[in-house]
């Protein structure tokens, strides 16, 4: 079963009809496309269009697919019972009749495209612009750099193997992808070598180059900024080439926000300025939304390379849209012209595309070998099965007591063997907090352990995971928790400011500084080694941070992760959450939740309704 249809059973439960929120507010702009209609007979098409419009973006759809919720029952506020849709020609023919809903270009607040979706304007317009720039960025004609065959040729021999192999090298033939044209994704799992691609990618484009190259690292969290930086630095220092070159290569990595000088959720209608770069690459692109991906291409010089990096099976963004999934639906088979190119500057075969070649198809390169996880390793196993949608052999996986990788705590054992493990996980973290060692050293060790959740609410939730390990705190450790603040609490930024420098995704520690009298201050980790420190009264709105939501996680990695999953099942259990928290680990996962609980999150694959890849296909 897909999102879509879990969500079309239970948009609306009868004892969520006066409490969900997101049902309210569906609610009153259905009524409000009512009061626009200039048709006087009331349209009950329409309402229910309205309603199911909203609703499906509040839940990360960017349109309403009228064709797979025809004819299903869903639940409405206000109605007792529960209300079959119209069948789908009958709904077709009321909406163009409606004076709110337009055709493609036209100016309504609702558009109906030739496939049946149904849009609000403004997402329509935004995916018809992104359509757009990344049609016209991926084309090969509209190169207009000027590559050098035998320079570009020589430096990939100097970064690559040369030994033979019988299949291709992925990472190779992303960096010649990614120099020839201007836009090119790069997806891969954990441990896949996407940053090491993206190295050795600027090392060619910087000796492609006559004058220096302006090029900015970017990722839609602090977090994941402050990873890629790390990584970057980590490639360059293991790299055995001419130190000139690495030197114009930059190590200092923004968020999405902080580029684009736009606010998380605000809209702005003023007119950016172009960014001043010749290559941008944004690194966990899956966590970006329509909207924002929108703002970022708007922003981009014609001649500016955009590279994306990121895991296509991950989770998408909280907000509306799946972009990098939606890019990387056509994969596997390359035009001629590439496969040429790629022969001859790499010696590696790729598959040749058997039909009609759309120029997306080439500007995706899927990075297949892992190098973090070994053949024997549960992890990668669990991974791998969980994309599969394999239920038995996960679930045998999990009961496997030779992987020494993975722990099962069963939901019968749950309480007793749950706390236990919650103790060690952070058992040399509650030691240290009150130790005379450096907030760098305090950090290191409680960044080893993470317990993560599938929703915020409830025992099983963040808010309560964060509970019981204040609990466990207080009990085991004597640690004194009189308030809010104390001594060993991680806190997690939920706003970006840039005044005080934290962005959304940040995690503090709440530790005693020696520099001010032993009072309690909110350090956190800064790219230049030392900590950073604000006064608890100056924090931007954030949360305890013990457990964080596995959305939140995304862009991080830790030795050793905990997931809990929800009491009962709930529509955001799905493969990719699973996949998401699974692959957080490096060297252990400890999972938490009933057989029954697993088998349905692999059961529900997320899909979002979108018609990104139709509007490039159609240009």
């Amino acid at each position: 079963m897909t999102t879509t249809e879990f969500d079309a059973q239970i948009a609306v439960s009868p004892e969520q009809k006066e409490s969900n929120g997101t049902a309210n507010l569906a609610a009153q702009f259905s009524a409000f496309m009512l009061r626009l209609n200039s048709e006087k007979n009331y349209s009950n098409e329409l309402e229910l269009a309205s309603w199911l419009v909203s609703q499906r973006l509040e839940q990360g759809h960017v349109c309403l697919d009228l064709r797979s919720f025809s004819g299903r029952q869903v639940y409405f506020p206000g109605r007792e019972q529960a209300v079959i849709l119209p069948n789908y020609e009958d709904w077709l023919q009321a909406l163009q009749a409606s004076s709110v809903v337009g055709k493609p270009g036209e100016f309504r607040p609702l558009i109906l495209d030739q496939q049946g979706r149904l849009y609000l304007q403004r997402y329509w317009r935004y995916e018809q612009c992104l359509a757009q720039a990344i049609y016209n960025k991926a084309q090969p004609n509209s190169l207009d750099f000027n590559v050098d065959m035998g320079i570009l040729k020589k430096g990939v021999k100097q970064l690559f193997s040369t030994a033979l192999q019988t299949e291709p090298d992925w990472q190779r033939v992303a960096v010649i992808n990614a120099v020839l044209r201007r836009f090119c994704i790069i997806s891969g799992g954990p441990g896949t070598g996407k940053t090491t691609t993206v190295i050795k990618l600027l090392i060619l484009l910087v000796q492609q180059a006559s004058d220096p190259l302006r090029i900015i690292l970017g990722a839609p969290t602090g977090k994941a900024a402050a990873r890629l930086q790390e990584s970057i630095r980590s490639a360059k220092a293991n790299l055995k080439i001419n130190q000139n070159t690495l030197d114009q290569i930059p190590e200092e990595a923004v968020t999405l926000h902080r580029l684009l000088g736009v606010a998380p959720g605000v809209v702005s209608q003023r007119k950016r300025k172009q960014l001043a770069a010749d290559v941008v690459i944004i690194d966990e692109a899956s966590m970006i939304d329509l909207s924002l991906m929108v703002k970022l291409v708007e922003m981009l010089p014609s001649r500016c390379r955009l590279i994306l990096l990121g895991d296509k099976d991950q989770l998408s963004s909280v907000s509306a849209g799946s972009v990098l999934s939606d890019l990387c639906q056509q994969t596997g088979q390359y035009s001629a012209a590439l496969v040429q190119h790629v022969e001859q500057l790499g010696g590696d075969v790729i598959p040749l595309c058997d039909g009609v070649n759309s120029a997306i198809q080439d500007s995706v390169v899927i990075l297949q070998k892992s190098y973090r996880f070994k053949e024997d390793s549960g992890i990668g196993r669990l991974a791998k099965y969980t994309l599969l949608g394999n239920e038995s052999a996960f679930i045998q996986e999990l009961k496997n007591q030779s992987s020494t990788d993975i722990a099962w705590i069963e939901s019968k054992d749950e309480t007793q063997t749950c706390t236990a493990a919650l103790t060690a996980g952070y058992k040399a973290f509650f030691q240290v907090v009150h130790e005379h060692v450096t907030p760098e050293k305090i950090f290191s060790i409680f960044d080893r352990f993470r317990i993560l959740a599938a929703h915020r609410h409830g025992r099983t939730g963040v808010d309560g995971l964060n509970a019981r390990v204040e609990q466990i705190f207080q009990k085991e450790y004597a640690a004194k928790i009189y308030d809010q603040w104390y001594a060993g609490r991680p806190v997690m930024v939920l706003e970006n400011n840039n005044l005080l420098g934290v962005a959304n995704g940040d995690i503090g520690l709440v530790l005693h500084s020696v520099e001010h009298n032993n009072e309690l201050r909110v350090f956190f980790e800064s790219s230049g080694g030392e900590a950073k420190l604000l006064h608890p009264e100056r924090l931007p709105r954030h949360e305890t941070a013990f457990a964080i939501t596995v959305h939140k996680s995304q862009g991080s990695e830790f030795e050793q992760i905990m997931f809990v999953l929800p009491e009962d099942n709930m529509p955001i259990l799905s493969r990719e959450l699973l996949y998401t928290a699974i692959t957080r680990a490096k060297e252990k996962i400890i999972l938490s939740g009933s057989e029954l609980l697993f088998k349905q999150a692999l059961k529900r694959s997320v899909v979002r309704s979108s018609g990104l890849m139709d509007q490039i296909n159609t240009l």
